[in-house]
């Protein structure tokens, strides 16, 4: 839910409105596969309800990421780079997702000014933070300063917090809205 706090609080809501309009509700059920690592991805995805699991596939191994829950974003990297996706998604349940097509985001973007600043910049922050968690991690819990502690590495600015409450209902209307359709 955190990626969903942080881009539905740096949109407004006539985006919201504009992706419920848009997007497409797509279902997958348990054991679906909705991206295949390698794969063009022609739509970016909002995990609206259920479970995912993201992992990669190797040498004939299954190699587990994680776990993807209500509220979070799917192909906004390979929207970005224009690549293919690095890993596999596939539904640990019943799942239902808005999808908006890679098309159709690109139209708005180009048309939409505002709306590409504050896409861009939602997607940015929401790296940025990632970025800073995944360097923790692999320094082994060490900050890059050594008075910086877990805590202030993955702490999310406060503006962003103040958006949290927005977001969180935004989120909630995007559910409403796609599970009704």
């Amino acid at each position: 839910m955190r990626k969903a706090l942080i881009i539905l609080g740096v949109l407004t809501d006539s985006d919201v409105e504009w992706m419920c309009n848009v997007g497409k509700r797509v279902t997958f059920d348990k054991g679906d596969s909705l991206i295949s690592e390698g794969r063009a991805l022609g739509s970016i995805y909002l995990l609206i309800d259920g479970l995912l699991e993201v992992f990669l596939q190797r040498n004939g191994k299954r190699s587990f990421l994680s776990k993807l829950h209500a509220g979070e974003f799917l192909g906004e990297i390979s929207l970005l780079d224009d690549r293919p996706p690095t890993a596999s998604v596939s539904a640990l349940d019943k799942s239902t997702l808005l999808s908006i097509t890679k098309e159709d985001l690109r139209v708005k973007l180009k048309s939409d000014l505002g709306f590409q600043a504050r896409f861009y910049r939602a997607i940015g922050t929401f790296l940025a933070i990632r970025l800073r968690s995944t360097n923790l991690l692999l320094a082994g819990g060490v900050g890059h300063k050594e008075e910086e502690s877990d805590e202030d590495v993955d702490e999310i600015n406060l503006e962003i917090l103040e958006q949290s409450a927005i977001a969180g209902k935004r989120f909630e209307y995007l559910q409403s809205r796609i599970m009704k359709s």
